[in-house]
């Protein structure tokens, strides 16, 4: 039976995957709104006092106060939160590499070189099996750009970002819902904290403009380093190359 209740959360605490509750409400076709608890704790006043009723009455007043504002919960398809694990997958199949081989390298060219070939001949099962692993992680995320239409759309558009490869593009679709959750680029640059907004007054006297426009390649979401993203360079900040994507008239049918 369909409900036509709304409801109002803040987030539940279990963030690297969607709670039941929230698919059990959606079934019942419930409007859902969640909300930032640091959202609701600085839209209070000064207040005293704490408990479970107490902060219950401040949710579902901020909720009243701020309907207007609601924006609604929509749940990721089946095949973005596949995507969202894959890639999740893939960046602690590359930590453990990363974990392995470093040591290695550190003893070959700072330590004992005999040391050096004992400990990569004892873990170098483990680090042929993770890459055996991450190059399966890696074709499954290729198939699923592949098979699904939507998903192929908009990694042709995402990439058209030079140095912008598939785990770059998944992890944007990822993050903004096939552009369902963010659809303007300003909007996206401004909860990735890349805009310079300037902190001058109050008891931030020394506050300055600043924005990080450009990274390094090699960070663990936006590796570029690999079989998965475009030539090895200094590239443009991922959130960056989006919202210059995003402002472009070829993002203009998202």
């Amino acid at each position: 039976m369909a409900s036509t209740q709304s409801y109002f959360l803040d987030f539940l605490g279990l963030l690297t995957q969607p709670h039941p509750l929230l698919y059990a409400l959606k079934q019942k076709e419930a409007s859902i709104w969640l909300e930032q608890a640091i959202q609701i704790q600085r839209s209070l006043r000064v207040h005293r006092g704490k408990s479970d009723p107490v902060d219950a009455r401040r949710i579902a007043l901020y909720a009243y106060k701020n309907r207007q504002e609601a924006r609604l919960w929509m749940p990721r398809r089946e095949q973005v939160e596949e995507l969202k694990e894959l890639l999740n997958l893939r960046e602690r199949s590359l930590n453990t590499l990363s974990r392995l081989r470093k040591p290695i390298k550190e003893l070959k060219s700072h330590g004992n070189p005999r040391i050096a070939k004992l400990i990569e001949a004892s873990c170098q099962g483990s680090i042929e099996g993770a890459r055996k692993d991450l190059a399966s992680i890696e074709a499954r995320i290729d198939e699923l750009f592949s098979k699904d239409a939507e998903l192929s759309r908009l990694y042709e558009l995402i990439s058209s970002v030079d140095g912008v490869g598939k785990c770059i593009a998944g992890q944007v679709i990822v993050d903004t819902n096939e552009f369902k959750k963010i659809k303007e680029g300003k909007a996206y640059a401004c909860s990735s904290g890349v805009v310079p907004f300037e902190h001058s007054s109050g008891s931030i006297v020394q506050g300055e403009k600043s924005a990080t426009a450009f990274l390094l390649v090699g960070s663990s979401k936006t590796d570029a380093g690999n079989s998965f993203a475009n030539s090895p360079r200094i590239l443009p900040d991922l959130h960056l190359c989006i919202f210059l994507l995003m402002t472009n008239d070829r993002f203009s049918d998202i």
